[in-house]
């Protein structure tokens, strides 16, 4: 089910891309060969990009846009 709406995440900047690739490997994922795009054992994750992943003042990360896939 896709999500219609999401919470506003006050003075959050866009993650770099060392973020996101730190955020996703903290959590199983590893980086494949085009940007943004991640897999482990269950799910296929890309379009994780900085204009799609938003960090906030204490570091936290989040998935404001990305595409998933079960495997």
């Amino acid at each position: 089910m896709p999500v219609l709406q999401q919470h506003l995440v006050k003075d959050a900047l866009p993650a770099t891309s060392i973020e996101i690739d730190t955020y996703m490997a903290a959590l199983g994922f590893v980086k494949q060969n085009r940007e943004g795009h991640f897999v482990n054992k269950s799910y296929e994750v890309w379009d994780l990009v900085p204009r799609n992943v938003l960090r906030d003042r204490e570091g936290d990360i989040y998935i404001v846009d990305a595409e998933i896939k079960e495997l």
